[in-house]
């Protein structure tokens, strides 16, 4: 082995380093590199929370469609009513931002079925009860919502047709809604948790924005917010106790809850009532889970952490483990014993020395032609070296021409 050689071994133990610590920090979801046909490039809630506990949600959002094959035609979202959380959506909304279109309120229908469908049906919203799948019912909010006492539970849908698009880098709509039932009333406050979005969505979105304000009256010091998501996150207490959050990097099945409450003495007219005082067991109850969160968050990232220098230990093992093989193969090749100048002839007979001068023409055109001569036998050189050699050593004498030419004389 050469020093070039050595030099590729540890170069190619270098690579191999490399490419394991990049196989460790990969933490990608495989199919995260396929762009969805639908996705939000950004989704802005503003919410204001009522006396009673309701909310009223206004999304502003901005969607991406990529073309499919065949044209969009209808968007949605679902929502379930429970008789503990969400009995009933009303006063709904929908308004074309990108076109400054407002929608008009239809019915129901399936794209497939209609013939005409940019005369017939689109700009209209529309509310259905979809509980069954593939029999959507027409949803009245004045009376078909839940009551409080309900034990059933509904799945909603609301939808808004646009005109036919095979596709849009940015179509902005705003949707408003009121949804009622929302809130609880203890002795001590009113709390509530709402679920922008659960892990049922598949709509990814880049980044998810919000605000959350309160009843007048309500400030950060008569109440408290906290922000459920795994998702890199921000939350902070804004102008007369309002929430502002915001969530980055919404894949498909990710979530969002908002878990807030505020003094039951700035409330009124709240739909369920629960007695006893609730306040300190919420705190108690956010604060272990946060604490469990953040202990979560340790434990992945010390895991992390090890995983990367354990990778990094074995790559750097490697790379000195290919260096100290280069190193000892590149001397294990040189040659270690004296060194000896010779300025007398070598020690080999001329028949030997013909042989060699064969051997080394032959095999190295640096050394030699590389060619043997037609007629030019190893034998005759051979005999030729060795009477050239007894000659010049006195041996043996050589005349010009013919023996006849000395017939007679005492050579």
């Amino acid at each position: 082995m050469n020093s070039r050689r050595a030099l590729i071994g540890m170069l190619s133990a270098v690579v191999a380093a490399a490419l394991l610590l990049g196989v460790t920090f990969l933490d990608v979801n495989l199919t995260s590199d396929v762009e969805p046909d639908l996705s939000y490039r950004t989704l802005d809630y503003d919410v204001m929370v009522l006396k009673n506990g309701d909310l009223k949600v206004t999304q502003h959002i901005d969607m991406k469609l990529n073309d499919r094959g065949f044209d969009w035609k209808q968007m949605y979202q679902q929502y379930t009513l429970k008789a503990n959380n969400l009995t009933n959506i009303s006063d709904i909304s929908v308004k074309d931002v990108t076109n400054n279109e407002t929608y008009i309120q239809g019915r129901f229908v399936n794209p497939n079925d209609v013939t005409d469908w940019n005369a017939e049906h689109a700009g209209q919203w529309y509310i259905a009860d979809v509980s069954v799948l593939r029999d959507p019912q027409p949803f009245n909010p004045e009376t078909d919502g839940l009551k409080a006492d309900s034990s059933s539970d509904k799945t909603l849908e609301i939808g808004w047709n646009i005109p036919e698009t095979a596709s849009a880098d940015s179509l902005k709509f705003d949707v408003s809604m009121t949804m009622h039932g929302v809130s609880t009333a203890y002795d001590d406050v009113v709390s509530f948790q709402w679920e922008p979005f659960g892990t049922t969505n598949q709509i990814p979105i880049g980044k998810v924005t919000g605000k959350v304000t309160f009843p007048d009256g309500v400030t950060k010091k008569n109440s408290w917010a906290w922000l459920h998501t795994k998702n890199t996150s921000t939350a902070k207490r804004g102008k007369n106790g309002s929430l502002l959050f915001s969530v980055d990097d919404v894949r498909a099945g990710d979530y969002l809850d908002v878990v807030a409450m505020f003094d039951v003495s700035k409330s009124q007219g709240v739909e369920r009532k629960i007695s006893g005082n609730h306040k300190q067991e919420l705190i108690d109850s956010e604060t272990q889970k946060e604490e469990e969160w953040r202990d979560k968050q340790h434990d992945q990232a010390v895991k992390r952490v090890t995983g990367w220098a354990v990778s990094a230990l074995i790559g750097l093992a490697f790379i000195m483990g290919s260096l100290y093989l280069g190193i000892t193969s590149f001397r294990k090749s040189q040659y270690k014993g004296d060194v000896e100048y010779y300025r007398d002839l070598p020690y080999m007979s001329p028949a030997a020395a013909a042989r060699m001068n064969d051997v080394m023409s032959a095999s190295s055109s640096i050394l030699g032609s590389g060619k043997i001569k037609k007629g030019d036998k190893l034998v005759n050189r051979q005999m030729s070296s060795t009477v050239m050699s007894l000659a010049s050593k006195g041996a043996i004498a050589i005349y010009p021409g013919p023996a006849k030419l000395y017939d007679g004389i005492d050579l």
